[in-house]
């Protein structure tokens, strides 16, 4: 985020902002920086093993003891997630 927040480019568009809206720059950043703290999102590889881990025991207590996948989609689906936010 705070190599976001300190993009020459980005901070450029700040205080474009600034300019026409008449704000502050500094509040104008201030805000920035809430709205990208709220969006902001970090995948962290044991979160998601934990969490296929939870799923599975989750899924094991009502179905067969093992769940089917398919390779291949999965690994699509890794890379999707690699570069775009996903909700499932």
């Amino acid at each position: 985020m705070e190599q976001l927040l300190n993009d020459p480019t980005f901070q450029k568009k700040l205080a474009h902002h600034a300019e026409r809206t008449g704000e502050n720059l500094a509040q104008v950043h201030e805000e920035a920086a809430r709205y990208l703290q709220e969006l902001y999102t970090l995948h962290k590889p044991i979160a998601n093993m934990v969490g296929v881990q939870i799923g599975q025991y989750i899924l094991s207590r009502a179905y067969n003891k093992t769940i089917d996948i398919n390779p291949t989609e999965v690994k699509e689906v890794a890379k999707l997630v690699r570069r775009h936010p996903v909700a499932l």
